[in-house]
């Protein structure tokens, strides 16, 4: 579809939405669903969104979700589908989820709270408010880390991950000095967020879950909101969810470390995030209090471009996508879409809001799938596309090839690697007395010298270029974790063959060496 089209079209867009806005608003079907008094949004709309969310809970095979609209300055639907756990509670919109990289968002009002307070300036020198961050963070500013231009990265990432999990935000700041660099492009990083957190720490005098509390959770009502797992687990936390190879979703515990406090370790139930969203889409306001000055709200919804071009920014933790993006398609492009998702090991969280028409959504589940991350996205996006009346976008697998498969290609690997060292050890064995191996222990051999070659580089360079994550990060993953250790003990036991057989070569000739000697004598 052309711009123009699209552009065309933009007042069926409007149209949709205020279909939105009139009628008597109810809930549908028997699931845990919340409708307000006031609800702008019509019966049929909501029972439309209820059924396709409860179809693709089920289809996924995710055993909980958790929901809820924003329209017209208030949460106008909530809904929790499926248990929460093995014990088998149904979720809510009240409970709590990790939200990982979606408390993003809510480290940036923190941030920005603090700008309204006159405490910091988003064109400070950073290292005003972190000196430990010097020299690297020389000329680096505070809107460097929102909006991830820092030249952390990837490694900065790994670095988190590989760290003490009970180290603080000061303990793990220093280790970013020497990546810092000033001037660099987009680059997406936990850790920006992190240091953001201790800056907000640094600024306020109090530790940041206690200046999130009072300045941010307060304020917009976010009773099931916390920073620490504890707490959350009190208030009913749905039991993350990994999906193993082979078994399906299984009860796992993903690491939740202290240090990660401003990027992901933040818990909250869907309602409760969609305050946030309320505040978004109200002009900084919640309940008709202030809560952040238009000029914030504006700095966290513009944000700087990503790249080269202006068709992707990223703002307060949040993707933005201007009107009339590429990357949007439908009336609908006509106006602002923002969003961000959140990743763990064993839960998944997405929110969109589209300020222009008042509208936002939250989108919250207890499984993750490491393979194939794409699909809750996929799902919100189209809850969006039934909201104004567009047509669904089938949902497919986003995720790079080896991504994809690597756990299955990896499993096959450490098998072949297994079968073949097993197999070998006779004609390997053979070498040391002297026996040549025949036409089918050559080929064996060749296979162990082969998988054993393949395994060391799948180790030293595959893996940790596929995952974009050395192979302690990736080892995280509990079954990963197995076959990581397989393929490193596959790949220790193919040396030690090939060694024996080089070993077995060497002395058989040496064995035969004294019978040559005395025949040439005589």
């Amino acid at each position: 579809m052309t711009r123009g089209l699209r552009r065309g079209r933009s007042t069926l867009v409007g149209a949709a939405v205020l279909c939105l806005l009139v009628g008597p608003a109810h809930a549908a079907g028997t699931r845990d669903v919340v409708v307000s008094p006031s609800s702008p949004v019509t019966k049929d709309v909501l029972a439309e969104v209820d059924a396709y969310l409860a179809r693709n809970r089920e289809e996924h095979g995710w055993p909980g979700l958790a929901a809820a609209i924003v329209a017209d300055g208030e949460v106008a639907w909530s809904a929790g589908y499926g248990s929460t756990g093995p014990d088998g509670d149904p979720v809510t919109a009240q409970t709590p989820f990790l939200l990982a990289s979606v408390g993003k968002s809510l480290t940036a009002l923190a941030v920005m709270r603090r700008v309204d307070a006159g405490e910091v300036g988003l064109d400070d020198p950073l290292t005003e408010h972190l000196p430990e961050l010097l020299p690297g963070g020389a000329g680096l500013t505070v809107a460097d880390l929102m909006f991830q231009h820092s030249g952390l990265g990837y490694r900065a990432d790994n670095t988190v991950v590989l760290s003490d999990e009970d180290a603080g935000l000061s303990d793990q700041a220093t280790a970013y000095e020497s990546m810092l660099r000033e001037g660099a492009g987009f680059a997406y990083s936990n850790a920006n967020y992190d240091l953001l957190a201790l800056l907000v720490e640094r600024s306020s005098g109090e530790p940041f879950e206690d200046y999130l509390q009072g300045e941010v959770f307060g304020p917009l009502d976010m009773s099931t909101a916390t920073t620490d797992p504890e707490v959350a687990e009190q208030a009913g936390l749905a039991t993350g969810h990994y999906h193993w190879l082979g078994l399906g979703y299984r009860p796992f515990v993903p690491p939740l470390p202290d240090y990660d406090v401003g990027a992901y370790r933040m818990f909250a139930g869907a309602e409760d995030l969609a305050h946030a969203l309320v505040l978004h889409l109200s002009g900084g306001e919640y309940d008709g209090r202030r809560v952040l000055s238009a000029e914030s709200l504006t700095v966290l919804q513009t944000g700087e471009p990503v790249g080269g071009s202006d068709q992707a920014r990223y703002g307060g933790g949040l993707w933005i996508h201007p009107a009339g993006s590429d990357w949007m398609t439908g009336p609908s492009a006509a106006y602002r879409f923002l969003e961000h998702d959140g990743s763990a090991l064993s839960y998944r969280s997405y929110i969109w809001l589209m300020p222009d028409l008042g509208l936002g959504m939250v989108l919250l589940a207890n499984a993750n799938d490491w393979s194939d991350e794409s699909r809750l996205p996929q799902v919100g996006f189209n809850a969006r596309q039934i909201l104004l009346g567009e047509e669904l976008t089938p949902i497919t697998s986003r995720s790079p090839l080896l991504v994809r498969w690597g756990k299955h290609i990896f499993a096959l690997l450490a098998l072949a690697q297994l079968g073949l060292t097993l197999a070998s050890i006779r004609p390997i064995a053979g070498t040391w007395h002297g026996r040549q191996p025949g036409r089918a222990g050559l080929g064996l051999i060749a296979g162990v010298l082969t998988t054993t070659l393949f395994t060391g580089y799948a180790l030293a360079r595959l893996i940790p270029s596929v995952t974009q994550s050395p192979l302690r990060a990736v080892a995280l993953a509990p079954d990963a974790r197995i076959l990581v250790s397989a393929l490193i003990a596959g790949l220790i036991l193919g040396l030690v063959l090939m060694a024996a057989l080089v070993l077995g070569l060497v002395r058989g000739r040496w064995a035969q060496r004294p019978a040559a000697t005395l025949g040439l004598r005589g």
